[in-house]
C-alpha cells in the first residue's frame, strides 16, 4: 500500500511539474513577444500625455527604418538564451534533450510568434489611430468646419507600428482635421485647404524618412 503511494505521489508531481513548466515556458514567450513592442506603446503613451521631451528622444529612435524588426529580432535572442540557459540546467544542452524537452521549447518560440502576430495584425493598428489632442493657445487658427479637403496617401512604413509616428505630426498641423490610419500603411487626411496646403502637409519631416505617395 505504500509503495502504491508513492507512486501515485510521485506521478502527482511529475504532473504538477510538467504543468509549471508549460506556465513558465507560455510567460517567457509572452514576455519576449511583448519587448520590441514596449518601446512602441511607451511611445504613444508619451506623446498622449504630452510628455514633449521623452517622447522627442525615443522618436529619434523610432525614425531608424529598421528599428522595430531589430527588437522582434531582439526577442527571439532572449527567447533563444532563455531556452539555452533552461536546457543547461536541465542537463538537456544536447538534441536529445532539445528532443525531450520540445514542449517547453515549441510553447516557448510559439508564444512569442503569436504575440507579434497579434501586434502587428490588432494592436499596432489600433495604435496608429490614437488621437492626440492639439495644444491651444491665442495664436492657433481656426479650421472652417465647411472647408474640406481629403488627401489619401500611401506611407512606405517599415511596419505598421510606426503609423502613430504619421499620425502624431500630421495631427498638430494647423489645418489639419482628422487622420485615419487603415492597414498597412495608408493614410486619409481630412484638412482645411485655406489653412494648410497638399505641399506643406506632405513636407512634414517624417516623410523626409518614410516616402509618401498621393492615391488621390
Amino acid at each position: 500500500m505504500e509503495e502504491k503511494n508513492i507512486k501515485k505521489n510521485d506521478c502527482c508531481q511529475r504532473d504538477n511539474d510538467r504543468s509549471d513548466k508549460k506556465n513558465e515556458s507560455l510567460f517567457s514567450g509572452i514576455l519576449y513577444g511583448i519587448i520590441p513592442h514596449s518601446f512602441c506603446i511607451l511611445f504613444v503613451v508619451l506623446s498622449v500625455i504630452g510628455a514633449t521631451t521623452a517622447s522627442q528622444f525615443m522618436r529619434q529612435f523610432m525614425l531608424l527604418p529598421y528599428f522595430l524588426p531589430l527588437l522582434i529580432g531582439v526577442s527571439f535572442v532572449f527567447a533563444l538564451i532563455s531556452a539555452m540557459i533552461y536546457l543547461r540546467k536541465t542537463d538537456n544542452l544536447s538534441y536529445e534533450g532539445i528532443v525531450r524537452k520540445r514542449n517547453y521549447l515549441l510553447i516557448l518560440f510559439s508564444t512569442v510568434i503569436v504575440v507579434n502576430l497579434l501586434f502587428f495584425e490588432y494592436v499596432m493598428p489600433m495604435m496608429g489611430n490614437i488621437k492626440v489632442e492639439k495644444v491651444s493657445d491665442n495664436n492657433t487658427i481656426q479650421t472652417n468646419p465647411y472647408t474640406t479637403n481629403s488627401l489619401d496617401i500611401a506611407v512606405a512604413l517599415p511596419c505598421e507600428g510606426h503609423a502613430f509616428l504619421v499620425t502624431d505630426d500630421l495631427q498638430k498641423l494647423d489645418g489639419v482635421k482628422d487622420v485615419r490610419f487603415t492597414s498597412p500603411n495608408k493614410f486619409n487626411i481630412d484638412y482645411d485647404p485655406t489653412i494648410v496646403s497638399k505641399e506643406t502637409i506632405l513636407a512634414q519631416e517624417v516623410f523626409k524618412t518614410y516616402k509618401a505617395t498621393i492615391m488621390n
